[in-house]
């Protein structure tokens, strides 16, 4: 069974840096190997299994790069 979603969920600090984790590992592989990242989804907490919508902020020097 999938874990449910709360609207009003916010991620730990750990799950933060879990989720900047993967971003950046996402991003390496489609732009090295132009294909995303396989997760396992079991290796994660129950808040991280969850599906979600996902926004993601690009910046460099502090400027904004882009979004995904």
């Amino acid at each position: 069974m999938e874990p449910t979603c709360s609207v009003d969920w916010s991620p730990s600090p750990d799950e933060r840096v879990t989720l900047l984790e993967l971003a950046r590992r996402s991003i390496v592989q489609g732009v090295e190997r132009g294909r995303g990242l396989q997760v396992d989804p079991t290796r994660f907490g129950e808040h991280l299994r969850v599906r979600r919508a996902c926004f993601v902020t690009l910046e460099i020097g502090g400027g904004l790069r882009g979004c995904v």
